[in-house]
């Protein structure tokens, strides 16, 4: 989970220096939106002897991809479940309660 907010913040370091050789180039901005869930997943290669994928599935899986749509919404570049942030908030990594959201499907 630490890896993740780190890997998260990494990403939005990474994508400010994109940014402004974009700005400079005359070209517009990107975005991004990260969802972190901590949880149980079940992963590996999902299909047949035609076509593999490794791939994850499962509820966490689906949280985190509700967290990530609901960036925007709250006008944050990462959101991660209370599960997350209660395991990296005695680790110094500081998060901000947006609100308590009922995501769909749940």
């Amino acid at each position: 989970w630490t890896h993740a907010c780190l890997a998260a913040m990494s990403q939005l370091k990474a994508m400010e220096v994109l940014n402004n050789k974009l700005e400079k180039e005359g070209l517009p901005r990107l975005t991004i939106h990260i969802g972190i869930h901590t949880g149980n997943v079940l992963a590996g290669n999902i299909g047949s002897d035609m076509k593999m994928k490794f791939g994850c599935i499962g509820d966490s899986v689906n949280l985190a991809s509700r967290l990530n749509g609901l960036c925007k919404q709250f006008g944050v570049s990462i959101m991660c479940s209370g599960a997350t942030q209660s395991l990296v908030a005695p680790l110094g990594i500081l998060c901000r309660e947006l609100a308590l959201v009922k995501v769909k499907g749940k």
